[in-house]
């Protein structure tokens, strides 16, 4: 895929392709960013991943939009080699969190920062997120 891939910017995109999960941040982000709809193949179900990987591989999809950490676990678990694929654009770096529910003591949330922190700290949060 790598090989064939050339993306400098958004407006390469229509020159693909693109998976995506139905509705999901990816969608969004191409049409909102200006990809053209007949570029992309909404999934919707159980195993999108397993599914787009498929597409990939029979040449149906040349990409699929989807958070990279994700991505590559579900490629492990799903029997593809994530050292064949690459990451080709950048749509949208962020965060994630976690939600508690508004009625959570402050003492439980703050246990859950401290151990995030913690994780932080010692390297062990990034050792979690290279093992997938």
């Amino acid at each position: 895929m790598g090989n064939q891939v050339k993306v400098n910017g958004i407006q390469d995109l229509n020159n693909y392709q693109i998976g995506v999960v139905l509705k999901d941040i990816g969608e969004q982000l191409l049409l909102e960013k200006g990809v053209n709809k007949r570029n992309i193949q909404s999934i919707s179900g159980k195993n999108v991943i397993d599914l787009s990987f498929k597409k990939m591989e029979n040449n149906r999809i040349d990409l699929f939009a989807y958070e990279l950490n994700v991505i590559k676990y579900g490629a492990k678990i799903h029997g593809y080699d994530p050292d064949k694929y690459e990451a080709v654009y950048t749509l949208k770096e962020g965060e994630l969190y976690y939600a508690f529910n508004k009625n959570t003591d402050d003492k439980i949330i703050q246990k859950w920062q401290q151990a995030l922190d913690d994780l932080k700290t010692d390297g062990g949060y990034q050792k979690i997120l290279n093992s997938y």
